[in-house]
């Protein structure tokens, strides 16, 4: 029996980002031929691919216009390994793009397949530059075999309501855990108290309204509630200023996932798992703070009629609220008793495994690719 073992031109705009990690790991050890092409970023550290890659350049984080320089002087790099592709899978729309302009006059091209993460809020606009970045999304959409996207609302309200198509072929995986991370879970040593809430908010910061409201809870909760913060503050003006001037207010500095997930998790109640910025795409996303959180048995603070907010809400694994109101919710969480924590974290413990950790998603998105070559 002919052995499947395609090779494929992985695009990537950032080569220490979980996610795309994540996806070229689990296929490499599908007995796929990774080939990765990689920007690199300065702005936070990451778990390191299983494979080699050769690097694009460094690019800023957001600067969206600033990086077409970059991308045109990757155009031949990208050219001259696409020519013994079999498939050229893009994280992002930018990556698409590239990967498409590379491949111009290949009598064979490769087979497209483009992931999204997130629907950024240039994408959902009215304005002429939101029309053009739809109409690009919609273009490289239809030339694609295969969209993998981390919430299927991005397929229904996204690409099937927005940009009208119904008739490409899209395979969802979420942001999951891999099998491999429950050996390395243990039991929390941390004993929850009546004196002391502790919330984790983890990840990429940036949104600013959450930080205002947490920073607030904090500081009207006279030394109820702690925040423990890890990652990279992005467009928060006065992060720096708050970490410094705040009690009970803790900021970490960045960490690499998922080694260092065992140690924030287990020292937190509650995970912080609201955006209430991005337009739509924060009703539309499923969060990686949901399934870590879940990962490690810890209830999570929600937002109603969010993806997350509903599963939250439908399986009481911790607080739910819409948001109007600060204050109702800082009085909410201040008022959080032990008895709570105990039962959203046994609900959590009862929900299926495999909410939280991935079982045969890249198995099926391998076979997804061999359907595309036979």
């Amino acid at each position: 029996m002919h052995q499947f073992k395609p090779n494929v031109l992985f695009l990537n705009p950032s080569v220490t980002f979980y996610r795309f990690v994540k996806r070229i790991s689990a296929l490499n050890a599908l007995n796929i031929n990774c080939i990765v092409l990689a920007y690199e970023r300065n702005h936070y550290p990451g778990k390191e691919l299983p494979v080699k890659f050769t690097s694009l350049g460094t690019i800023a984080q957001g600067a969206y216009f600033k990086r077409v320089g970059k991308f045109i002087n990757s155009v031949k790099v990208v050219r001259r390994n696409l020519r013994t592709a079999d498939f050229l899978y893009a994280f992002g729309l930018d990556m698409a793009i590239l990967g498409w302009i590379a491949s111009l006059f290949f009598q064979k091209k490769p087979r497209i397949i483009y992931e999204v993460g997130d629907i950024r809020e240039i994408f959902l606009g009215l304005d002429m530059i939101s029309r053009v970045a739809r109409w690009l999304d919609k273009f490289i959409s239809k030339r694609a075999r295969l969209i993998v996207v981390t919430s299927s609302a991005f397929a229904e309200e996204y690409f099937q309501n927005r940009l009208q198509l119904n008739n490409i072929k899209i395979f969802e995986i979420e942001n999951k855990l891999d099998q491999g991370l429950l050996e390395k879970r243990i039991p929390s040593e941390r004993q929850n108290s009546l004196n002391k809430l502790v919330i984790g908010y983890f990840g990429v910061i940036r949104c600013e309204r959450s930080w205002l409201l947490l920073k607030k809870l904090v500081k009207n909760s006279a030394g109820r509630v702690v925040l423990n913060v890890y990652g990279v503050p992005i467009n928060i003006p006065s992060f720096e200023h708050d970490c410094n001037g705040i009690e009970h207010l803790h900021y970490y500095g960045s960490y690499t996932s998922p080694d260092d997930l065992p140690m924030i998790y287990n020292g937190v109640d509650l995970v912080w798992v609201v955006g209430l910025h991005g337009g739509d795409n924060h009703y539309w996303a499923k969060r990686c703070r949901y399934y870590e959180a879940g990962f490690f048995n810890k209830p999570m603070i929600g937002q109603l009629n969010t993806m997350d907010g509903k599963i939250i809400k439908q399986n009481a694994l911790g607080p739910v609220f819409d948001f109007k109101d600060d204050q109702t919710v800082i009085n909410s969480i201040k008022s959080i008793t032990k008895e709570q924590l105990e039962q959203w974290t046994n609900n959590i413990v009862n929900m299926p495994e495999n909410s939280f950790v991935y079982t045969d998603e890249h198995t099926k998105l391998r076979e997804l690719m061999r359907r595309m070559i036979n």
